[in-house]
């Protein structure tokens, strides 16, 4: 029996030909690589964010129990209530509203970054 590799009759096998949707493949699976580290990136930015945020409402918590504990009223619904901190309240809240928020779009994987290959244009009922 002879081996084929050292017959000098042998045939090479033919050389694949390049085709124009190999390059689109490759280029598509690049895409999607970036896409998933882009993601990756965005979620950790996303939680950092989201920790930031947690931090700066406890330093607002603590600011309103001094404000409150230096005007001696506790009670928002009264009308000596510290005017600053129901300022300091107004923030925490709307930072714990964009806490929600941010916790929402990462549990439900939301990404509003604008696609690439399309557009929206989004118009406001007058």
């Amino acid at each position: 029996m002879t081996d084929d590799s050292q017959d000098p009759h042998a045939q090479p096998a033919p050389l694949r030909r390049w085709q124009p949707h190999d390059h689109d493949t490759c280029a598509e699976m690049n895409q999607q690589r970036d896409f998933e580290t882009s993601v990756s990136r965005e979620t950790q930015k996303t939680k950092a964010l989201i920790a930031d945020l947690d931090r700066i409402v406890q330093i607002l918590n603590d600011a309103i129990n001094v404000e409150e504990k230096l005007s001696g009223i506790f009670d928002p619904l009264q009308a000596q209530y510290s005017t600053h901190a129901r300022e300091l309240t107004a923030r925490r809240d709307k930072l714990a509203d964009t806490i929600a928020a941010l916790e929402h779009r990462l549990s439900a994987g939301i990404d509003d970054r604008p696609n690439k290959r399309t557009s929206t244009i989004v118009v406001a009922e007058i």
